[in-house]
């Protein structure tokens, strides 16, 4: 184990300690729930205000931030029985939440991390002009073809593509996703140079053939993010509606029927319209 990773061990005892003797001498002894996270990609800054926001949301009046820490109460008919605390470990990778119940403590902490895993999506959502590479292809089915635009929304077009257009992703803001190049599949035809925009929803991708293992739909742009399910095998197609990095945020139904928006892996990706993907 390395030195860093014991140091954050030995810190998580003290504070735990710290946590238990400050709790009220009429409080019952507490059940510690913990739930764990790894790799959201959060920074420091960006974890504590999630989770800051969490707490409060969830009706705690009062918090502490403490470094990478912060500690909360909340106030009911029983003021501060009920306590928690959130570890940003962001060198690691790593969100603990911790806490202190009458009863159904476990359930609590679990559901705080969704809340702050949920709010990590938001920011992440909100990102202006997101940094993405991707590709995916044209599902508009206007013969006159999808709009290119010089900017997002009302932004002068520069070009129309095809339905089955492959297109080349570099970025996104508020719905719309910047492209650089495009291939019309049909044509054989390759168009580069060029940057634009163009609606999210309006493209799609297909899903690679996992069978029935189906491909899961991620909370959040990371393999180590909760799943929210399994989306459908490869015969069909998901809607796109952000990205980052390779990752696409995408619209899509689960094996079990249902709708549902989540994170599809760059392995799950199958931007082509008329052939399966292995």
């Amino acid at each position: 184990m390395s030195a860093s990773k014991m140091k954050n061990i030995i810190n998580l005892f003290l504070l735990l300690g710290l946590f238990v003797a400050s709790l009220p001498s009429y409080a019952v002894p507490p059940y510690f729930g913990i739930s764990v996270e790894e790799n959201l990609s959060f920074t420091e800054l960006s974890c504590l205000a999630t989770a800051e926001q969490a707490l409060k949301n969830d009706g705690f009046e009062k918090t502490t931030a403490t470094g990478s820490t912060i500690f909360a109460a909340y106030r009911n008919k029983n003021p501060y029985k009920y306590k928690a605390f959130i570890k940003c470990l962001t060198n690691v990778g790593v969100i603990m939440v911790v806490v202190a119940a009458p009863s159904g403590a476990k359930k609590k902490a679990i559901a705080l991390m969704e809340k702050v895993k949920q709010g990590y999506v938001g920011k992440v959502m909100a990102k202006s002009n997101t940094t993405c590479d991707a590709q995916a292809y044209v599902i508009d089915k206007d013969v006159q073809g999808l709009n290119v635009r010089q900017t997002p929304k009302n932004g002068k077009v520069i070009a129309r593509i095809l339905k089955d257009t492959v297109v080349h992703i570099v970025g996104a803001e508020d719905g719309w996703l910047k492209i650089n190049s495009w291939y019309d599949l049909e044509n054989s035809s390759k168009t580069t140079g060029k940057t634009g925009w163009i609606y999210s929803k309006l493209v799609a991708t297909s899903l690679r053939g996992y069978g029935e293992k189906g491909i899961n739909a991620y909370m959040a742009p990371s393999n180590f993010s909760k799943s929210k399910g399994k989306f459908k095998q490869e015969e069909d197609i998901v809607k796109i509606l952000d990205c980052q990095s390779k990752w696409l945020y995408v619209e899509g139904v689960l094996m079990d029927g249902s709708s549902v928006n989540g994170w599809l892996e760059p392995e799950g990706q199958c931007p082509s319209p008329f052939t399966t993907c292995p």
